[in-house]
């Protein structure tokens, strides 16, 4: 099961890429606006791993308090409490279903006039987010687990890779996310951009979704496969 689980993980933001371009360049113009809009398929799956990231994190919390040492437990809390904020932020608060007046402050400053955040000052937030999930999601998917798979015992319960880092269950999400960075740049120097490759920042955004529910999943394997049993002390890590 363990090697299903992470062949799963790997293959699938690869599928997701491939299939994004495939069924880009098969639509009309209407569906393809349609795919790649707010209430596309991306944008929805997006706001839904992130709220099931946010619901395995609390239930992890809940139910492995004492199995997780302080610190990780609060690096938990964060990730639960930024995810359910992405979740939202995605779906405009509700907006996107019920489709409710914008309030004036939001439509003068907002983007997309639209009620959320990452859209204010030009989409300043957004390409905030972007950049630092362009480097993260490398740095925690592959560099990171490189470098504590070379340490004896770093996977040990207690540490920090057995509490933060996957080993490779991050690869195909970090293959998917610099595909379509490398696709982007690409793009940008033809002067008919191919119609395979609209949406890819929204791809991206849920394979970076996906990712998290991969992490946040892998995490509480861990602990779970130890029965819940308390974890050796943190303080031993160096």
């Amino acid at each position: 099961m363990r090697g299903a689980w992470r062949v799963a993980a790997v293959a699938v933001p690869l599928l997701l890429v491939a299939g994004h371009c495939v069924v880009m360049s098969m639509l009309s113009d209407p569906w393809r606006n349609w795919f790649i809009s707010e209430y596309g398929p991306a944008e929805m799956l997006s706001a839904g791993a992130f709220g099931a990231c946010a619901l395995v994190a609390a239930r992890l919390l809940r139910g492995h308090w004492g199995a997780i040492p302080a610190r990780y437990r609060a690096l938990l809390v964060v990730f639960a409490l930024g995810s359910a904020f992405v979740s939202v932020e995605e779906i405009s608060y509700g907006q996107t279903f019920w489709e409710y007046h914008t309030p004036d402050w939001f439509v003068e400053r907002n983007n997309q006039r639209e009620f959320n955040l990452h859209n204010l000052a030009g989409d300043k937030p957004s390409r905030f987010l972007r950049r630092v999930g362009e480097i993260g999601m490398p740095l925690i998917g592959l560099a990171l687990p490189l470098l504590w798979m070379r340490r004896k015992g770093g996977y040990e319960p207690g540490t920090v890779g057995f509490h933060l880092f996957p080993r490779f269950e991050l690869v195909g999400a970090v293959a998917g996310s610099m595909a379509i960075r490398m696709i982007w740049w690409w793009r940008k120097s033809l002067e008919r951009m191919p119609e395979w490759t609209a949406g890819m920042s929204e791809l991206q955004e849920l394979i970076w979704a996906f990712a998290g529910v991969v992490w946040i999943v892998e995490m509480a394997r861990r602990l779970e496969s130890r029965g819940g049993a308390p974890a050796a002390p943190a303080d031993s890590e160096v």
